[in-house]
């Protein structure tokens, strides 16, 4: 977000402590005395007007670095977010399982996974070493995209 300090009826330092996410900001403003307050709000960058074009893709490609280290310091939910998870959805792999459940993401290798139990809309993933996650899944999707060789439907409602 790119924020100027000085807005009709609100300040852009002000607008920023309201905000209960804080987005990555680059200041915009004609004031150098904002600048340590700023950082201390933790901007990316202060951009001191007038400035040049130069100036200003510099700070547009800090920003991209800083949203670039974001993303390697939270694999999980790049990954996830990468892989086009939808909340309800299950993602599958060759040698294991992502499933979303209780909003969190469970990988359950396919070694450890005892058996798929089907209720209704939801099904079971019975494991071993770890406690049974419920997820909402299709019992008929999850036979069709699992490994053939590894798993196969024993009945209307288990895997």
């Amino acid at each position: 977000m790119f924020l100027d300090i000085q807005m009709p009826d609100i300040t852009g330092l002000d607008f920023l402590r309201s905000l209960n996410r804080k987005p990555i900001v680059v200041l915009t403003t004609a004031f150098k005395e904002y600048a340590l307050e700023g950082y201390e709000l933790d901007i990316t960058d202060y951009l001191l007007k007038p400035f040049s074009f130069e100036r200003f893709l510099k700070a547009v490609n800090k920003t991209n670095s800083v949203i670039q280290n974001k993303k390697r310091k939270e694999p999980t939910r790049a990954a996830n977010r990468d892989s086009k998870l939808d909340y309800n959805q299950t993602d599958f792999h060759d040698e294991y399982i992502i499933i979303r459940a209780d909003r969190k993401y469970y990988k359950i290798n396919y070694d450890n996974l005892i058996y798929i139990e089907g209720q209704k809309a939801y099904v079971t993933f019975h494991s071993e070493g770890r406690k049974n996650v419920t997820a909402l899944a299709s019992l008929k999707e999850l036979e069709e995209k699992l490994p053939e060789k590894q798993f196969i439907r024993i009945h209307k409602s288990y895997l």
